[in-house]
């Protein structure tokens, strides 16, 4: 239609518009949607820490299976060898736990997730909990360089709560922690 302003091809009105926003600058607005260019610096380290962060959720499930059964053995001794690989766990379980009580909760989100129930309430704790099992494996972390741990161990565990913490101050930061589906 003219520098800034496109039609659809099957409609003839106009579809897009191309234009100076003052605060954010240019920008394409598409329907309802306003699209802004980002740094692909930004775009990539979001991926590759979404990547690295399921990856570690992962992990962290399946060295549980070989540490948790060296611990039942006698072979993991208690202290700081647990405490370092118990904390990134918790904070992935609760992850997964949040993934499965959305999916269960998106089978009917206005009586589930649209008032205090006992999926949404589960879900606000859960959003609490993640960051604070994050934080507290980081400290775990901190605390037990150096000590009598199996490197391996404590280096995955140690990326694992890193990880954790970065997502936890992300979604801190756009304020999923306590997230209240109902209000």
């Amino acid at each position: 239609v003219s520098d800034t302003l496109f039609a659809h091809d099957e409609t003839g009105r106009t579809a897009l518009a191309r234009v100076e926003d003052p605060l954010a600058g240019p920008v394409v607005h598409v329907g309802t949607l306003v699209l802004q260019p980002v740094s692909p610096v930004q775009v990539w380290a979001q991926l590759g820490i979404a990547i690295l962060w399921g990856f570690m959720i992962v992990t962290s499930i399946l060295f549980f299976l070989v540490w948790g059964v060296r611990k039942l053995r006698g072979k993991v001794p208690p202290g700081p060898a647990t405490q370092v690989r118990v904390w990134p766990l918790l904070a992935g379980l609760s992850v997964a736990a949040l993934v499965g009580l959305f999916i269960f909760g998106m089978r009917d989100p206005f009586e589930q997730l649209g008032a205090p129930t006992a999926t949404s309430v589960s879900i606000m704790l859960l959003t609490i909990a993640f960051p604070v099992f994050a934080a507290l494996g980081v400290a775990a972390s901190v605390r037990t360089r150096g000590d009598d741990v199996n490197r391996v161990a404590w280096w995955h565990s140690s990326l694992a709560s890193y990880t954790h913490a970065v997502v936890a101050i992300y979604l801190l930061w756009f304020g999923v922690v306590g997230l209240m589906t109902w209000s």
